[in-house]
């Protein structure tokens, strides 16, 4: 994905200054971004096609959004009804 534009939030600065403890440098800071798709793994189903615009969300383990990754919400897309986290 070809990244066009990103937020900070203050996520972001809490990560900035370890304040969870869980912060690794060096570090990018920014998450909910927007790009264009620039390539198609081969083993990727279902998903976007090269040039189509997509949304990202980064989801920080240890934050008030964490997710587990595992549960159904988790497994289609959908963090934001995660259950375990």
């Amino acid at each position: 994905m070809l990244l066009i534009a990103d937020c900070v939030r203050y996520t972001d600065i809490h990560m900035k200054n370890n304040d969870w403890g869980i912060s690794k440098y060096p570090l990018v800071l920014g998450h909910e971004g927007v790009g264009v798709v620039r390539k198609v793994g081969s083993s990727a189903k279902g998903l976007n096609k090269i040039g189509d615009r997509v949304g990202i969300t980064v989801l920080v383990p240890g934050s008030e959004i964490d997710s587990c990754g595992c549960c159904d919400p988790c497994m289609e897309g959908r963090e934001n009804m995660e259950v375990e986290g």
